[in-house]
């Protein structure tokens, strides 16, 4: 295991996910990093693929992926009762959709082929959506 300080650079041939602890003024985590500590390589890298320069500005897959570096971040889950109720509501409607015979599912799926979407996907959003349940 190399160890390796603030002044020494490294270079890697891929690196994704959280790297380091984030430090500086305002992202301070008490207990896992010292006040005012600067951690240049922390942070979340991803692996993307570039945008085309014209228009339409779509991903441009001919081309190798480039790394991205974003801003560290806690991941935080803030569940409110508008959310709870979302969540019970969609358990329900993929509870339903289980419940479904073969020949009930049918329809549906027939109905999403000409959507290009999945049977159970219209089931839910119909279910979600308080609209009445036939294909």
């Amino acid at each position: 295991m190399a160890v390796l300080n603030q002044q020494q650079r490294c270079m890697f041939l891929s690196m994704r996910g959280k790297v380091g602890l984030p430090g500086g003024f305002g992202e301070i985590v008490f207990g896992l990093s010292q006040f005012g500590l600067n951690n240049p390589i922390a942070g979340v890298y991803q692996r993307r693929y570039r945008l085309k320069k014209d228009p339409p500005f779509t991903l441009d897959k001919n081309h190798a992926k480039i790394c991205i570096r974003a801003k560290y971040y806690w991941p935080s889950n803030m569940f409110s009762r508008p959310q709870h109720s979302y969540c019970t509501k969609f358990k329900s409607a993929m509870t339903a959709w289980g419940a479904l015979t073969k020949e009930e599912k049918q329809p549906w799926i027939d109905k999403s082929l000409k959507l290009h979407t999945r049977g159970n996907g219209l089931f839910v959003k119909a279910y979600m959506l308080d609209r009445e349940l036939k294909a």
